[in-house]
C-alpha cells in the first residue's frame, strides 16, 4: 500500500541523510549539515514570503523540477500555522519529533487553517536572482518581492498540497468524515489504544470549527459573524484538529483506520 505524503517523505530523506554522518544526536547532525547554509525567515504577516540574505522573496504557485535546482545555498526548516490570510500564528522548528511536534501546535493555535513545512532554499540553476523552496513537499519558485509581476501567480498556502488519489482527506461537506478515493470513513465515538496502533499512514494536521448538528465546516465569516437576533443560540458548535492517521492492528485499511483527534485516536469506519 502506497503510504506517502510528501511533506513527511522530504523529512524522512533528510534523515536518511543525516544518518550516515559521524555518530552524534540526530538534532545535531542537522545542525551541522546545514551550518554553512544561511537561515532564511518567513514573513510573520505573510507565509508566502521570507527573507534571504535580508532580502525579501516572494513564493510563487510555479513549481519546479529537480532539474531546476541549483546550489543548496539556504534553510528555513519551519512548521507554520497560518491563519486564512495567510499570517504566521505559530512556527516551530522541524526537528526529530514531527508528529508531537505538530500535535503541539494544533493545540497552540486552533485557529490555524493549515500547518505547513519549510525545507530547504536553493538557487535557480537557469535564474538568477531567482530561488527555489521546498514548501510542503514540493519545489516552488521564489522572486524578489520587489521584482513580482502581478500577472505572476502567488503560492496557494490553503491548497499548497492538494491530496492525490490515495491520500485521506476530511469531507469538506461533513466534518466527521474522511475521504479517499471513492471510500468515506465515519469517525466514530470508539478510541483507540496507542498499542492498537499499526502503521502511520499520513497527516492531516488541520483544525476545523462546525456545526454539531449539520456537521459542515464553518467559514471564516461564520465564526466572525454577530449574531444580533439571537438566532444561532441553540446551535452548539465542535472544534477538533485532526493530526495523523494511523493503521489499527488487526484491521485493514480498507475498512477502518485510527485518526488522530485533539491528541485521542479514534476509529473511523469505512461507510458501505
Amino acid at each position: 500500500m502506497k503510504k506517502h505524503l510528501k511533506a513527511l517523505t522530504l523529512i524522512l530523506f533528510i534523515f536518511i541523510i543525516f544518518t550516515a554522518l559521524p555518530a552524534c544526536s540526530l538534532q545535531q547532525r542537522m545542525d551541522t549539515y546545514a551550518a554553512d547554509k544561511e537561515e532564511c525567515y518567513l514573513n510573520d504577516d505573510d507565509v508566502r514570503q521570507f527573507s534571504y540574505q535580508k532580502k525579501s522573496y516572494t513564493i510563487l504557485e510555479q513549481n519546479c523540477s529537480n532539474d531546476d535546482l541549483g546550489d543548496w545555498v539556504g534553510y528555513i526548516r519551519k512548521f507554520a500555522a497560518v491563519d486564512s490570510n495567510g499570517r504566521i500564528l505559530l512556527q516551530e522548528t522541524l526537528g526529530t519529533d514531527t508528529l508531537r511536534t505538530l500535535a503541539d501546535m494544533g493545540k497552540k493555535a486552533p485557529q490555524a487553517v493549515s500547518i505547513i513545512p519549510f525545507l530547504n532554499v536553493y538557487e535557480a540553476k537557469e535564474e538568477s536572482d531567482t530561488l527555489i523552496v521546498d514548501v510542503n513537499g514540493g519545489y516552488h519558485k521564489a522572486v524578489p518581492t520587489d521584482k513580482h509581476r502581478k500577472n505572476e501567480k502567488v503560492l496557494d498556502f490553503l491548497n499548497a498540497d492538494k491530496p492525490s488519489s490515495d491520500d485521506f482527506r476530511i469531507n469538506p461537506q461533513n466534518a466527521t468524515e474522511l475521504l479517499c478515493d471513492d471510500k468515506v470513513y465515519e469517525i466514530s465515538i470508539e478510541k483507540v489504544n496507542p498499542s492498537d496502533l499499526g502503521d502511520f499512514l499520513g497527516i492531516l494536521a488541520q483544525s476545523i470549527t462546525f456545526d454539531s448538528q449539520s456537521k459542515l465546516p464553518l467559514s471564516k465569516g461564520d465564526l466572525n459573524k454577530m449574531d444580533w437576533k439571537g438566532e444561532s443560540a441553540d446551535k452548539k458548535r465542535e472544534h477538533w484538529t485532526y493530526i495523523d492517521i494511523c493503521e489499527i492492528l488487526d484491521r485493514k485499511v480498507e475498512d477502518a483506520v485510527a485518526v488522530n483527534i485533539n491528541n485521542d485516536y479514534y476509529v473511523a469506519q469505512r461507510r458501505n
